[in-house]
């Protein structure tokens, strides 16, 4: 099993941030190009589930929340459509300043090297999007 391990420190209050992972409108506007057409369900809550899709891409992820605690930590877990594999992702977050925040991505469980590799560049593309939605939606 391999982690991967990526940090950012965002300029962004802690709230802002939060709210990009568990708001389903702030999440849908970062976390995957708008070219896939994904599609969201998002219920940041312990049990609650999270799942996008996109149809254009012919692929789909999603899984359930554990943890949720406000503006710290959010552990879900990870799984693609059709695929038994199930990973482990949490979202640490730490206030830096007051609108700075410091964001510790721990994707962890992941079964083989390729997959580790392709899963650290997808978060890193993820998470370059995450900055212009941030400042968009905080104005």
């Amino acid at each position: 099993m391999t982690d991967v391990i990526l940090t950012r420190r965002l300029d962004a209050p802690v709230d802002s941030v939060w709210q990009a992972f568990t708001d389903l409108d702030a999440f849908s506007d970062w976390f995957w190009p708008r070219r896939l057409e994904p599609r969201y369900d998002l219920e940041a809550r312990v049990g609650g589930t999270w799942r996008v899709e996109s149809s254009v891409a012919s692929m789909a992820v999603g899984g359930d929340f554990s943890i949720v605690s406000p503006r710290e930590l959010l552990v879900f877990s990870w799984r693609w459509h059709g695929e038994s594999d199930e990973s482990r992702v949490e979202i640490r977050l730490v206030r830096a300043r007051e609108r700075s925040t410091l964001l510790e991505v721990t994707h962890s469980g992941i079964p083989t090297d390729q997959a580790a590799t392709d899963l650290r560049q997808g978060w890193n593309d993820c998470l370059d999007r995450l900055p212009a939605a941030l400042e968009e939606r905080d104005g």
